[in-house]
């Protein structure tokens, strides 16, 4: 955990102290008073709600120091004169220079994870491989933004042996100054698909925006490059390249067809350089065979053994609405993966209900997908269509584009009588009593924004 001198704080973050104990040590770092504890830098952050209007409450609490942004001087002018305070260019800013400093003092290796789809899961699974030789510093959540990262960094100490930190973006920037932030000696970029098109545009787009990863690697460091997605494939880097994926590379694999197993769904055999293996795992659905070999291709190049990375592997569970299969009281089965959703993790859900639910009838219901901008009625025909192609018995659609679903479905072959529009998600909950005997599967997705956790909680108090 971070804890250090005000001064080397100002220093860091090119900041100019204003108090009488630049020597005091401050002991963690905070950006919101609810979770305020004394001794803690407070970051007056400016967003939705300006952390300056809390910069008072964040003294009366016993922070250690108060950062404010140099537009907003007035504020320390509102303060006690026995208010230690830290003024800086941008709060923001400061945030990712104070972690970039303290990660700077620990030479422990660090991956750096992005990509459209499966970044929580993948360094979910990355990090199950690599606790079984080293003690991991992991993001907690999917706390991988510009607020987020920093604070994940604030949490290395000396205990740690090796950080796996997730890095998002919604727009061209983003992962290049968390690059910088991090200085990882690793990079892995899941794939590349249609996500934040509002500001990215197109596929292109999103292409350049993840790539930030890999071009801002320097070439003592290294690019875990997905073999089997040519977008990502193409992203140039300094770094040293290591391919995983396809055979012949240093980590492959493939999916095992198998009678179904309820309890571990997803059979692969995976190699590790001159090791295979086969691997029987909770998770659902093919698509998460390539999360899979990305944390493999991590632990290979950091030499945990392939048997070691299989016992761990084998006991991984998925976290709560990342496509966790749960038994509902009536028996059924429920997909809940609706914690977020662009069309190609989508179509990889429909697919998944489609595989496990080969032998009964089974019902789609999908929310909005936020953000695709200039593609928004494209991309949820799209998953339309795939609910049509993959065959599944009943629809269900949320939202402002729910019509698109539906259009895309009907295309597809759906018959008219299995769907449904709703346009918002407590509609589609009043209408779910009607929930017929014979639907024994359920997939519920869609992005976060649509709050379809809803639909969730009451299947599972109801059904």
């Amino acid at each position: 955990m971070i804890h250090e001198t005000l001064q080397w704080a100002a220093e860091a973050m090119g900041g100019t102290f204003h108090g009488s104990h630049s020597g005091a040590k401050f002991t963690g770092v905070s950006t919101d008073t609810r979770t305020l504890k004394p001794g803690e830098l407070f970051f007056c952050l400016v967003g939705e709600r300006d952390g300056h209007d809390f910069a008072a409450r964040a003294v009366d609490q016993g922070a250690g120091c108060i950062v404010i942004d140099r537009s907003h001087q007035a504020t320390q002018g509102s303060l006690p004169a026995t208010a230690q305070v830290l003024v800086v260019p941008d709060t923001l800013e400061a945030l990712g220079d104070l972690a970039h400093a303290w990660r700077r003092r620990f030479s422990i290796p660090i991956l750096a994870i992005a990509g459209s789809n499966g970044k929580t899961t993948t360094k979910e699974l990355t990090k199950c491989v690599l606790e079984t030789r080293f003690r991991v510093l992991a993001t907690e959540g999917n706390f991988n933004n510009l607020i987020g990262v920093p604070k994940t960094l604030f949490r290395l100490d000396e205990t740690h042996e090796v950080g796996v930190i997730e890095v998002g973006m919604n727009d061209f920037g983003e992962l290049a100054r968390l690059t910088r932030i991090t200085r990882p000696d690793a990079g892995l970029i899941t794939n590349i698909g249609m996500e934040h098109l509002e500001k990215l545009g197109d596929l292109a787009g999103v292409q350049k925006a993840e790539g930030e990863l890999f071009e801002n690697l320097g070439a003592d460091s290294v690019a875990l490059v997905n073999h089997t997605d040519p977008r990502v494939v193409a992203i140039p880097s300094a770094a040293r390249r290591i391919p995983y994926g396809k055979s012949g590379d240093a980590v492959w694999g493939e999916v095992i067809a198998s009678d179904w197993n309820e309890d571990r769904p997803l059979r692969l055999r995976v190699h590790a350089g001159d090791e295979s293996t086969e691997l029987a795992l909770h998770l659902p659905g093919p698509h998460h065979l390539s999360n899979v070999l990305a944390a493999l291709a991590v632990g290979h190049w950091l030499k945990v053994p392939l048997a070691e990375a299989k016992a761990a592997l084998e006991k991984f569970q998925p976290a709560p609405s990342r496509g966790q299969v749960l038994a509902l009281k009536s028996g059924r089965r429920l997909i809940d993966d609706c914690y977020n959703a662009n069309p190609s993790s989508t179509t990889a859900a429909l697919h998944t209900l489609a595989k496990l639910s080969e032998k009964s009838q089974s019902l789609a219901v999908l929310g909005e997908m936020l953000e695709l901008g200039a593609a928004t009625a494209e991309g949820h025909r799209m998953v339309g269509e795939s609910a049509g192609k993959e065959k599944i018995d009943w629809l269900m659609a949320v939202g402002p584009n729910a019509s698109e679903i539906l259009n895309g479905a009907r295309g597809a072959g759906m018959a008219p009588d299995r769907l449904r529009s709703f346009a918002t998600t407590e509609e589609a909950v009043a209408s779910l009593p009607e929930l017929g005997a014979e639907i024994q599967w359920i997939l519920v997705k869609g992005s976060r924004g649509m709050r379809l956790e809803k639909i969730v909680s009451y299947l599972k108090e109801r059904y």
